[in-house]
C-alpha cells in the first residue's frame, strides 16, 4: 500500500508532536472539510496551530504527516489524555459534502486500517472514534452512515488479508465469515458490498451504502455480475465476493516527481506556487522541475514549442 509522506519537521515537534508514543489504538476522524489528503496534511504541517494527526486519506491517496512514534493533538482530551497520547489519528477527507468521493475515501481508509491492524497484531477493538475521547460528534458523516457499518467494512478487508505473523495474538479477527447476501439482507456486509459497487462506478441512486439490500442494489449487483462473467442472479455469494475484492486491489498510483515528462492538458499557469492569478498556457509536453507544498505545487518547463513554463495545479497533466 503506497503511503505518501509529508512529515512535520523536527523543528515543529514541540508544537505538533512533543511526546514519544507507543501507539495502542487508532482514532478515526472526519475532516469536516472538502480537500485532498495532500492539502489537508500540507496545511497541518505548515500552520502555527498545535492540532496534528498522523494520516489523512482521500479517495485516491494516503498521506502521512506525523511519525507513528510521536503523539498528535487530535482527540481533544488534553495533554495527558488517552486519545492524544496513545492514538494514531486518521482523518477521512471529503466529509463536508460527502458523496462518491467520501464513500471511496472511507473504503480506502477501511483498507488502510485493516492493514495496520494486521501489521500490529491488533483486533477490531483497537479502532476508536474521536467521540470516544471528547464529547464531539466525530467522525460525523461516518457516524451518520453507521459506525458498525464502517467496522464491518474493516472486518471485510481483514478477511482478505493473510496475517503477516502466524503467531499473531489476535488471529481471530481474520476468521470473520462473509455471508451470502441478497435482496432483503441488511447490515454492515451489505454496506461494504454497496460501497465497493459505488467505488466501481455502479449507481445506487440516493440510497448509497445504506446497508439495506433493496431493488436498486440488486439491479446494480446484477449489472456488475453480468459485466464480470458471473451468474447475474443478484445474490452476493463466494464467487461474487471474490470478484469484488479482486477488483478492489488498488493499482500502483503514479506520484508526480521532479524529472518526470508529462503532457500538459492546457490551462492556467502561475508565476509562483502561491499566486492567486495566472495566465493561459496551451497544451504541450513538459518536464517537472520542482514540487512543493502550495496552491500550485508543480513547476513545469515545456520541452517543445508549446506548453507551460510555470507553476500548475495537480490534475492538469498526465504522465508520458
Amino acid at each position: 500500500m503506497n503511503i505518501i509522506q509529508n512529515l512535520v519537521p523536527e523543528s515543529k515537534y514541540e508544537l505538533k508532536c512533543p511526546y514519544e508514543m507507543d501507539a495502542k489504538f487508532i482514532v478515526v476522524h472526519n475532516t469536516a472539510n472538502d480537500a485532498t489528503a495532500r492539502n489537508e496534511i500540507a496545511y497541518m504541517v505548515r500552520n502555527s496551530s498545535s492540532t496534528s494527526y498522523h494520516y489523512a486519506i482521500d479517495d485516491k491517496e494516503i498521506v502521512q504527516g506525523l511519525p507513528e512514534n510521536r503523539n498528535g493533538w487530535h482527540a481533544g482530551d488534553g495533554r495527558y489524555g488517552e486519545g492524544n497520547r496513545n492514538g494514531i489519528g486518521i482523518e477521512i477527507c471529503w466529509s463536508e459534502s460527502g458523496g462518491d468521493r467520501f464513500i471511496a475515501a472511507e473504503k480506502l481508509t477501511a483498507k488502510f486500517i485493516a492493514s495496520k491492524l494486521n501489521e500490529k497484531g491488533w483486533g477490531i477493538d483497537k479502532v476508536k472514534k474521536h467521540q470516544d475521547f471528547q464529547k464531539k460528534y466525530c467522525p460525523h458523516r461516518t457516524l451518520d452512515m453507521g459506525w458498525q457499518r464502517f467496522l464491518d467494512m474493516i472486518h471485510a478487508e481483514l478477511n482478505n488479508i493473510k496475517p503477516t505473523n502466524s503467531e499473531t495474538k489476535n488471529e481471530e479477527v481474520f476468521e470473520m465469515k462473509l455471508n451470502t447476501i441478497k435482496k432483503g439482507s441488511t447490515g454492515g456486509q451489505v454496506a461494504a458490498m454497496q460501497a465497493m459497487l459505488i467505488g466501481f462506478g455502479y449507481d445506487l441512486g440516493t440510497y448509497g451504502a445504506d446497508g439495506d439490500f433493496g431493488a436498486v442494489t440488486e439491479n446494480a449487483l446484477k449489472k456488475y455480475q453480468s459485466e464480470h462473467n458471473l451468474e447475474a442472479d443478484g445474490v452476493c455469494g463466494p464467487s461474487t465476493w471474490t470478484s469484488l475484492f479482486s477488483d478492489s486491489e488498488p493499482e500502483e498510483e503514479w506520484v508526480p516527481a521532479v524529472g518526470d515528462i508529462v503532457n500538459f492538458k492546457g490551462g492556467t499557469q502561475y508565476s509562483s506556487a502561491s499566486a492567486t492569478t495566472g495566465s493561459n498556457a496551451v497544451a504541450g509536453q513538459a518536464k517537472i522541475t520542482k514540487v512543493v507544498n502550495g496552491k500550485h505545487p508543480y513547476h513545469l518547463v515545456r520541452t517543445g514549442k508549446t506548453g507551460p513554463y510555470g507553476w500548475v495545479d495537480a490534475g492538469t497533466f498526465t504522465k508520458v
